[in-house]
């Protein structure tokens, strides 16, 4: 099982939390890693500060066609690959800080590029276009803020 990043601009998690919906799908072309047992972390930037804002418990990785019939629904995002949460995982959204984290997040990578470049608490936006895969510290790190009341 594998944790990783997946960045939204504010104003989709915005749209996304008016609609008061439970995360049930994802769509992404980047999803041709994730497999069933992953989840990804959703986080977005706002006011220079990076907040985590949902997850998803992958259940499966499909296709649109697949996807729509599944979920009985064409409101897809437009993208190669759906992520399907697993039944009973399914949250509302939030925002979350992760100021207390954010220098602590670590990456797999192969570059060394392994964690964010954050400079006077402030978190480009850029760094975040691609997902990225979490270690199992730092998925920990994610779990335990997800869990907190409030």
């Amino acid at each position: 099982m594998a944790d990783f990043m997946l960045y939204w601009i504010p104003g989709t998690f915005d749209t996304l939390l008016r609609s008061g919906r439970p995360l049930d799908h994802l769509g992404s072309n980047h999803f041709h890693r994730v497999r069933s047992g992953d989840t990804v972390w959703i986080v977005t930037v706002r006011s220079s500060s990076l907040r985590l804002v949902g997850r998803l418990c992958v259940e499966l990785v499909v296709d649109t066609a697949e996807a729509r019939q599944i979920l009985g629904t064409d409101d897809l995002w437009a993208a190669g690959y759906q992520a399907i949460a697993l039944s009973g995982t399914e949250a509302p959204l939030r925002e979350l800080p992760l100021d207390s984290v954010a220098s602590l997040l670590r990456f797999m990578s192969p570059t060394g590029q392994d964690r964010l470049a954050i400079s006077d608490g402030y978190v480009p936006a850029q760094q975040l276009q691609t997902m990225r895969r979490l270690t199992a510290e730092s998925a920990t790190l994610l779990q335990n803020i997800w869990v907190l009341p409030g």
